[in-house]
């Protein structure tokens, strides 16, 4: 499962605990269960497991995997191995950031207010 040791990964100040952490809340937050996870990312429960439990450091394509089925950006969940207070952005979000950076800044104010109407606009 690991190409690189948890010990080295340390030492260049990753956090396998804190991933673990996070994919196993993102994971709750999608209701999986271990099992279910595990099989849709082609990935072993114990492997899962000890991803989750911080006593192995996943391969890039095992948590590529992974962070698409949790609706996850990969960059950003390998970054809260790194940062304690990152949380990593859904697809979505990610990619209305990035057309918001293509747009001029009157364009910009008009896809706020869109939002902000979307947002506060009541179902009937």
């Amino acid at each position: 499962m690991a190409k690189i040791s948890r010990e080295k990964a340390t030492e260049f100040g990753f956090d396998p605990e804190r991933l673990g952490a996070e994919v196993r809340r993102l994971r709750k937050e999608k209701s999986l269960t271990q099992e279910e996870l595990a099989k849709i990312s082609d990935v072993s429960k114990p492997g899962l497991v000890k991803l989750e439990g911080g006593s192995a450091v996943p391969s890039i394509p095992m948590l590529e995997r992974i962070a698409r089925h949790l609706g996850v950006d990969l960059s950003d969940l390998i970054r809260t191995g790194y940062e304690a207070d990152f949380e990593p952005q859904s697809s979505a979000l990610t990619e209305i950031m990035d057309l918001a950076r293509k747009m001029t800044e009157p364009r910009r104010k008009l896809a706020l207010r869109l939002m902000q109407a979307a947002f506060y606009h009541k179902e009937r």
